[in-house]
């Protein structure tokens, strides 16, 4: 819930503003299975939405790939009640060797985010090139975004690029992690 709030005051501060202007369309928080059984979830994402007016897939979920796993069963429940309230939810740390991409796209996933095991070292291994190749057009014929995460340099960033022009990256290649205020300072800079 703190998190939630905080969220919550982040885009009440800056949503209209700095988000909107340069372009800021989602935060994420990563979680496990567990976030979604409390009772009043799904209230208490309506009220904040409705409290801050978030705009649909502003807010989203990143779960791994072993934790749906875990879950499947439960997934097509809280999919069903994430896409009702417009959250995105995004596969985590996904390589495929839990869940085919025909069972995220069933389960109502968005995105799936290409694990750094696979992404870290592309420019130098041929068979993690073709194993991230492979799964890009996984996602592309089942209709799902994707995130390649661990992108450390400007040669995987540009193979990925030729790989896939609208995929997302995500690295230290980009920015170290960075607290608000930073994120605010680096959103207007960089516009």
């Amino acid at each position: 819930n703190a998190l939630l709030d905080y969220i919550g005051g982040l885009y009440q501060q800056f949503g209209l503003t700095t988000f909107k202007v340069f372009g800021f369309t989602r935060l994420t928080i990563n979680t496990d299975y567990s976030f979604f059984t409390d009772p009043n979830f799904v209230k208490r994402i309506y009220d904040l939405q409705n409290t801050y007016h978030l705009p649909k897939e502003f807010l989203g979920f990143e779960i791994t790939e072993k934790e749906v796993f875990d879950h499947l069963g439960q997934f097509k429940m809280v999919s069903k009640s994430m896409s009702n309230l417009h959250v995105a939810l995004i596969c985590d740390q996904y390589s495929g060797e839990f869940v085919s991409m025909d069972k995220l796209k069933d389960l109502g996933f968005d995105e799936v985010k290409i694990c750094r095991k696979l992404v870290s070292d592309i420019e130098v291994n041929g068979k993690h090139l073709n194993e991230v190749k492979s799964i890009n057009e996984e996602a592309k014929n089942n209709g799902l975004k994707i995130t390649l995460v661990g992108v450390e340099n400007s040669d995987q960033y540009l193979l990925l690029r030729d790989m896939n022009k609208n995929c997302a990256c995500q690295g230290y290649h980009f920015y170290r992690p960075l607290d608000d205020v930073h994120l605010i300072e680096e959103l207007r800079k960089n516009q």
